[in-house]
């Protein structure tokens, strides 16, 4: 009796189970069927979560279009009137041919320009470094002078030629000056230039004296001095050289100078160059 009612249970389970696993199977199949389907198509309807649909997209189509009218609009160009005589050609469409006459227009055509500022190119040649092609040579400025002299160097203390005559030059100098020398436009000495000496010391003011380039050679072929003492004396730059011509108009601007009470600083060298 133990023995059937065991062989039935048997029986049962064994009915049962490959039911369950065909199940199983084609339930598996389904699931992966249904993601393939979702994967392929997010929005489709039975994907339970479709992605967010993007905002204001654009078609390759609309792109398209777009950068076709900006090229068109690009390629427009203002036509502008010109009042010259021109040949027009007249093309006629008659059977059976089609015959192109030519006759004189004397009325106002229009001639299509397009703006150099824009449509130009200049080629330009493979030899040139790449660094040249925008660059735009700066013209040197020219440098106008309000008189036909200039210094040479500013004022300089030096010790006096004189020095050589005294006994000890380095304390006993026994002289106080200014001078140097005029140079033409080629950097030749130039004599017979008028030099004034003008200015004030300390309370007392100097009358204008002159001299002239190459009347004192020891300071060179075109030198000239003016004798301030006899011994050096600081003096503050109260002073000034000028160069002028015959009527006492300028041909050079002011140059004011001091002293030093020192033997080796005696000489004041001021020197003149012609520059037009």
């Amino acid at each position: 009796m133990e023995n059937q009612q065991v062989k039935k249970t048997k029986r049962i389970y064994q009915g049962i189970f490959p039911f369950f696993t065909t199940f199983f199977i084609i339930l598996l199949i389904a699931i992966v069927i249904y993601f393939l389907l979702i994967f392929v198509e997010p929005q489709s309807i039975l994907n339970p979560f479709p992605p967010a649909t993007p905002k204001n997209s654009i078609s390759q189509n609309e792109v398209a279009l777009a950068l076709t009218q900006t090229i068109a609009i690009e390629n427009q160009f203002t036509p502008i009137p010109s009042n010259t005589l021109t040949a027009s050609c007249t093309a006629t469409n008659s059977a059976p041919t089609n015959a192109i006459t030519h006759s004189p227009d004397t009325t106002p055509s229009i001639t299509p320009t397009i703006d150099k500022a824009v449509a130009e190119i200049n080629i330009i040649s493979t030899d040139i470094h790449p660094d040249q092609i925008f660059y735009t040579p700066t013209p040197t400025p020219k440098v106008g002078y309000l008189y036909p002299f200039i210094l040479v160097n500013e004022p300089r203390f030096n010790e006096s030629p004189y020095n050589e005559f005294a006994e000890n030059p380095i304390l006993e100098c026994n002289w106080l000056g200014v001078g140097g020398q005029v140079f033409d436009i080629l950097g030749n000495p130039l004599t017979g230039i008028k030099i004034r000496l003008g200015g004030f010391s300390v309370d007392e003011e100097f009358e204008f004296r002159y001299t002239k380039s190459g009347d004192s050679i020891i300071f060179g072929d075109s030198g000239y001095e003016f004798e301030l003492g006899d011994k050096p004396v600081y003096s503050p730059s109260g002073k000034w050289v000028q160069l002028i011509d015959k009527e006492g108009l300028p041909l050079s601007a002011k140059v004011h100078f001091s002293t030093t009470g020192h033997c080796t600083q005696n000489w004041i060298k001021i020197d003149f160059k012609q520059v037009r």
